[in-house]
């Protein structure tokens, strides 16, 4: 009997606000609290509030509801726990606007001090009492952010650096603040590299900076909030991680049934916008008209590796990419082959790797460059279409390819899903006025553009080089709501001797509905298409919760 949801699911909506508010509040004075809580609520006391039901009701569910109270009760310090390691994995301080002094002290076991008072305005110094005063156990917290705001702040870091410590971030706002982090390596410890445990964060106008071999100065500005809707606008999410799993199900005529299962892990960090990483597994397997295909996938976009720019790695192994070959152009009649529909298939397993560099100019724009590289296994059935026409197909012996690859995109749709910057820069996108859905386009431009090159120094037996593109674009009806015209237009273009399967393909519901994936293949292809997609209306139903 699930009595507590997932406690990170639960506090979802409201953790902004708690991890803001509940920051100053340690363990013992978290446990504290639910400690008298638990013991508050006795039997006596859950047995009186469920009987002021109505009698009919109680008759029929009070005693099933006084234990599963009763059971939550005994259970609260578990969901308590649980949601304050939540909160203290990653734990944001917020000074004030007014000039303060933070002390920080790391201690030699990993722990970690922090004190914040008000600023003397004569001497500089520490003034009074705290008025925030908190520990960090290194078991419980990865890092505390502080943020000093506005104020001419102070803050130091002193003490005894751990490589396994609560690593620590200052961020400067407006007016002359001063940091200095005057922390040694820790006494008696193993050999220890300069890790840097103290990041200090500030535009570095009038402020003044004094670190160590374990402090990082970060001294990029910071864009300002555009205007006071995006100001105290909900902040992306900078903290912990996610995970999930979700069927795949699909069908086409040419691979059959498709049943597969995914994994996505995403972590977020300090100013990792709209994520740390984000990594995505897929596999599954397609049984088509004779046999069953392997398909594997894997997809990692990390953020932080290089400022302002993200690494994107595929990896993956298919028997699905490389179905068909009716040979080159347009005119090849296979009814008029005297083969039957199955001699034109390919078994194969195509494996493939792919690293890109992608750097954004905008919140639309976006260029990448990289390197990949496939490795193509090919079984040619006796009497099949390609094994008959051998001599004639092009690069049938050759089994790998590499290339490097440049690119950009540009997408201005509404749906907002594809450049990815940030949650918060794409919200006036994503959901926006005029939208229905998150993965609905109802207005805006994609352009996609690639150039790829297969040099011989690349370990390809020749030459070749390809450039492939797309655009797509959404038409209103007039006087239909959401109803739209939506239009696409794409096409490639092959130069110099390439294997066959690397031609020029059309084919399938992507580019030719009607055909058969992979259908027609040559050195250039042009396609066109349009949808209609008409708004039929908007449906409300319950929810059970």
């Amino acid at each position: 009997m699930l009595l507590y949801p997932e406690i990170k699911n639960l506090s979802m909506s409201g953790r902004p606000l708690d991890r803001r508010l509940l920051s100053g509040i340690g363990r013992g004075e978290w446990d504290a609290v639910a400690d008298d809580v638990q013991q508050k609520l006795t039997d006596q006391v859950i047995s009186e509030a469920v009987r002021q039901m109505p009698p009919a009701m109680y008759e029929k569910e009070g005693a099933r509801l006084e234990s599963e109270l009763r059971m939550r009760r005994d259970l609260l310090k578990k969901a308590s726990t649980e949601l304050y390691m939540l909160y203290a994995e990653d734990v944001d301080v917020h000074a004030s606007n007014k000039p303060e002094y933070a002390r920080v002290l790391r201690l030699q076991d990993g722990q970690v001090d922090v004190a914040i008072f008000k600023r003397d305005g004569n001497t500089g110094a520490e003034k009074g009492e705290p008025f925030y005063s908190r520990r960090f156990d290194p078991r419980e917290t990865e890092e505390v952010r502080l943020y000093l705001l506005g104020g001419d702040d102070r803050v130091s870091v002193q003490g005894s650096v751990c490589k396994d410590g609560v690593k620590v971030r200052a961020i400067g706002g407006e007016g002359s603040d001063s940091f200095e982090d005057r922390s040694e390596k820790a006494m008696g410890g193993y050999p220890y590299t300069a890790e840097k445990m103290t990041f200090f964060y500030d535009d570095g106008n009038t402020s003044q900076f004094a670190g160590g071999k374990y402090t990082s100065l970060d001294l990029h500005k910071v864009a300002e909030p555009a205007d006071e809707k995006e100001k105290y606008d909900l902040m992306p999410r900078d903290s912990g991680h996610e995970s999930g799993m979700h069927p795949v199900v699909d069908y086409s005529p040419d691979s059959g049934v498709f049943l597969g299962l995914g994994v996505t892990v995403v972590d977020y960090g300090f100013r990792s916008d709209p994520y740390r990483y984000k990594m995505q597994v897929t596999g599954g397997a397609a049984y088509g008209k004779n046999d069953l295909r392997y398909k594997l996938q894997y997809r990692g976009d990390f953020r932080t590796l290089f400022r302002n720019t993200s690494l994107l790695v595929e990896a993956g192994s298919s028997g699905l990419d490389l179905i068909n070959y009716y040979g080159p152009g347009n005119e090849n009649y296979f009814n008029d082959s005297g083969l039957h529909e199955d001699d034109f298939e390919i078994l194969s397993q195509v494996s493939t790797l792919r690293a890109s560099l992608r750097y954004p100019m905008d919140k639309n724009y976006q260029w990448r460059a990289g390197i990949g590289a496939k490795w193509v296994d090919l079984d040619c059935k006796p009497g099949s279409f390609i094994d008959l026409n051998r001599a004639d197909v092009s690069g049938i012996d050759r089994n790998f390819t590499g290339n490097i690859h440049v690119g950009f995109h540009y997408d201005s749709r509404d749906s907002g899903d594809a450049i990815e910057l940030s949650p918060r820069k794409q919200g006036r996108y994503a959901g926006g006025e005029g939208a229905v859905g998150s993965t609905t386009a109802l207005s805006g431009v994609m352009v996609d553009v690639e150039g790829r090159y297969s040099p011989e120094f690349l370990g390809n037996d020749k030459a070749f080089g390809k450039v492939l593109g797309e655009v797509r674009t959404y038409i209103p009806l007039v006087a239909s709501g959401y109803s739209r015209l939506a239009l696409r237009v794409g096409g490639e273009k092959v130069w110099g001797d390439y294997p066959f399967y690397e031609s020029a393909y059309l084919g399938g519901s992507r580019m030719l509905r009607g055909y058969d994936r992979q259908r027609f293949a040559g050195d250039a292809s042009l396609y066109a298409g349009s949808e209609l997609r008409l708004y039929l209306g908007t449906f409300r139903f319950l929810v059970p919760v």
